[in-house]
């Protein structure tokens, strides 16, 4: 872990502080569309271009906002990838028991 300090020791960076700008509510529905759309990938057994489609059409994001948000094609690796953390790693060699019951 690193720390971002000033010559003196002085915290300057990855801190809580104050911002002086407005949030981007645009970057924040975004996460929240991907977010909600990871969480059901991970809690359901439904295709992942279903959970696409109903997450984008029960969504009361812009459209603007939809029409930069990642196609069904573009998105599918990224649920692909966090489907396969479910599955058992497969066996790391052809030999292994198979113990009775």
């Amino acid at each position: 872990m690193s720390i971002h300090t000033d010559e003196n020791d002085v915290y300057i960076c990855g801190g809580k502080t104050n911002h002086d700008h407005q949030p981007n509510s645009d970057l924040i529905q975004t996460k929240r569309l991907r977010q909600d759309m990871k969480q059901r990938d991970l809690n359901e057994l439904t295709p992942i271009g279903v959970i696409y489609e109903e997450e984008t059409t029960k969504t009361s994001v812009d459209r603007a906002i939809l029409a930069a948000f990642p196609t069904n094609q573009e998105i599918l690796h990224t649920l692909f990838a966090t489907r396969r953390k479910l599955e058992p790693p497969f066996p790391s060699s052809c030999s292994f028991g198979i113990h009775n019951l």
